[in-house]
């Protein structure tokens, strides 16, 4: 991940700074550069590729400024002709050359998935690793946990997005996938957290998943349950949420 980082930051310096906003900017980059390599050659590459095509290109005409060894890049080479010689494109041949630590991972994406799907609230990969082990391949990632961010990130070859509730953020979501999958956080209704529900931000995080369900449209949803979740606030909480998903999602 740190050679990507390198190329997108030499590929556009000049709106590279300390500011926070800069940052966050840098970041956004980082995972939708991150998540088209994954996904080169599928429909829902697209979103992706006004940011991963042009990393890809710079990256490519001045390697110089990576530090892949020729044992990195025979090895993504191979790693591409294993996977299916026949089907791999020279983009996705490319990206495993210039950047074989994204693809040199304990849990790669299945090589002929079944259906696709995004992964909400992803913390460090559990319902990912799941969803692959049944044939799926992910397609959108998001986590604003830093530190979780970087473990995803390390299994999976892939920098999750952040915070979820930004604009800027859903848009990369791509329009076609199969089934959405949320991990959203549970401490506000956990016998483990302080109880306080739709009181709290992290509540309140439930509304961005039920929007993201009615803009999408996906085949299905999985949403994490937590200890707790029944019985909070006398069971109004969960009436809300099967309210919202049954009836609000148009």
């Amino acid at each position: 991940m740190h050679q990507l980082a390198t190329a997108i930051t030499h590929s556009d310096e000049s709106s590279i700074s300390a500011d926070a906003s800069d940052t966050l900017f840098a970041e956004t980059r980082l995972a939708a550069a991150s998540h088209y390599l994954q996904l080169i050659g599928t429909p829902q590459a697209g979103v992706y590729a006004s940011v991963g095509s042009a990393v890809l290109q710079q990256a490519s005409a001045d390697r110089s400024i990576l530090t892949c060894n020729e044992a990195c890049a025979d090895y993504g080479l191979a790693a591409a002709q294993s996977a299916d010689s026949q089907s791999a494109s020279p983009e996705a041949q490319q990206a495993l050359s210039l950047f074989p630590e994204l693809f040199s991972i304990p849990f790669p994406a299945p090589a002929h998935p079944t259906f696709t799907f995004i992964d909400l609230f992803a913390g460090i990969g559990g319902f990912r690793l799941a969803m692959q082990r049944l044939g799926g391949r992910c397609v959108f990632s998001s986590e604003w946990d830093e530190q979780a961010k970087r473990t995803y990130a390390e299994n999976y070859g892939e920098l999750p997005f952040g915070d979820i509730t930004l604009e800027s953020t859903k848009n990369f979501i791509p329009e076609d996938f199969d089934i959405l999958c949320a991990g959203f956080p549970c401490q506000a209704f956990s016998l483990a957290g302080k109880r306080l529900g739709f009181e709290e931000t992290r509540g309140t995080l439930f509304f961005d998943v039920a929007e993201i369900i009615r803009r999408r449209r996906p085949k299905a949803f999985f949403l994490e349950n937590v200890k707790g979740l029944l019985i909070h606030d006398h069971g109004r909480t969960i009436e809300t949420i099967l309210r919202v998903l049954r009836e609000n999602l148009g």
